[in-house]
């Protein structure tokens, strides 16, 4: 894949947030907090996400009940 479809494949702040059911602000403040997802800084006022970052983001959450521990949870102790 060349650097060109790759940065043609991430998404911007809004696209994101839609996608994760958030407003922007939250998405914000959990890439603050470093509980988002990854992302990638082209810089300083310029975050992407890749689609792929998201999916794994949303399926480290999964869980079956609600006293489950996500694995994010177990992660971040």
């Amino acid at each position: 894949m060349s650097n060109t479809s790759t940065i043609a494949h991430l998404v911007n702040e809004a696209e994101a947030a839609l996608r994760l059911g958030l407003k922007p602000r939250g998405l914000q403040n959990l890439r603050q907090t470093g509980r988002g997802p990854k992302f990638v800084r082209i810089s300083r006022g310029c975050i992407r996400y890749r689609p792929e970052d998201l999916d794994k983001w949303i399926s480290e959450r999964l869980a079956d009940s609600t006293s489950d521990e996500t694995e994010a949870e177990v992660k971040n102790g």
